[in-house]
């Protein structure tokens, strides 16, 4: 279930804090912050590499509190070959400059999005961002997010939970979730349980193309670049087999092994355009430690009842 078929793989973690001055290696998907010593430098230009391996549209995205406007200039440049902080430098000239696309709101933050598209056959490509004031700025985030044209981010569910797909966020694609499209998912389970993965659609598809379905098991938290990747996973299961006779269902039944406390689990929607998709993972042990909890709670509340009833009838409360 790799995202990534390069030789070259960082290791990079989420959120990653960049000391600015050099290059700057970043990838998809992933938080890169640039915070450090805000208040004392004024940094006002970025250059970052990053090798291509989707051919698609992308945005180059930066995070900043809601209080501190600021304006950005983005260039992108294409590149057979790694380019060096000299390379980038020199090619400024001759960058293509970006146009912003928008902004939105995410939590206390603005996000400034920029839409571009790798050249083809190029095998990296450079960004440069260049921030007029950077001293007004006390929190800024960076990152190449597909998760509107190519994969998600990870999604942090739990099962026995109803999980529609926001739809909504693919307005290059009329709203539809593309083809080809992967969606990650990082979930707690219980080791030797029973589970499925049961997708649902508003149409009937092939029951063994429309999906594909791998699940990664693990003994800890899988970091972002294990789910992404499947990285020093304990168990992979990849390809499995859709269960459900049901249109518009389709169910893929697996065990836990012993030991294993976490799963990723990779969605790849194999239609040319999907404008409906239901998530929800079954987890048999899950259900019944629920069933238990929903007993005791409930003889509590009527043993409770029953003394409150008692001590009312004594008179001992009113």
């Amino acid at each position: 279930m790799k995202v990534i078929y390069l030789l070259l793989i960082f290791g990079f973690i989420s959120c990653e804090t960049i000391d600015p001055g050099d290059v700057i290696d970043i990838w998809y998907n992933y938080e890169y912050t640039l915070t450090q010593d805000l208040k004392s430098y004024d940094y006002s230009f970025y250059p970052f590499r990053i090798p291509v391996n989707y051919e698609g549209w992308m945005d180059f995205e930066i995070k900043i509190p809601k209080t501190e406007y600021q304006a950005f200039t983005i260039y992108v440049h294409d590149w057979i070959g790694m380019p060096n902080i000299k390379n980038i430098i020199d090619s400024h000239g001759s960058s293509k400059k970006v146009i912003g696309s928008g902004n939105y709101e995410e939590g206390k933050y603005w996000v400034y999005s920029y839409a571009f598209q790798a050249g083809a056959g190029a095998t990296y490509f450079s960004i440069e961002m260049q921030v007029p004031n950077r001293l007004g700025i006390s929190y800024m985030v960076v990152r190449v997010n597909l998760s509107k044209y190519h994969y998600s981010n990870i999604k942090d569910l739990t099962f026995n939970t109803d999980y529609p797909i926001d739809t909504s966020i693919f307005t290059a694609n009329d709203k539809k979730i593309p083809p080809g499209y992967q969606i990650y998912i990082r979930i707690g389970v219980f080791d030797n349980d029973e589970m499925e993965i049961q997708l649902t659609t508003h149409a009937a598809y092939d029951k063994h193309t429309a999906f594909k379905v791998d699940v990664c098991q693990y003994v800890d938290k899988p970091t972002q670049q294990q789910v992404y990747y499947g990285n020093n996973a304990a168990k992979t299961m990849t390809s499995l087999e859709n269960t459900s006779e049901e249109d518009e269902k389709y169910y893929y039944p697996f065990t836990t092994d012993a030991g294993i406390r976490y799963l990723s689990i990779c969605i790849t929607n194999n239609l040319d355009n999907l404008d409906y998709l239901f998530i929800y993972i079954y987890s048999a042990t899950g259900m019944a430690v629920a069933l238990i909890v929903t007993i005791v709670v409930v003889a509590v509340a009527l043993v409770a009842g029953i003394i409150y009833f008692i001590l009312k009838k004594l008179g001992l409360v009113k």
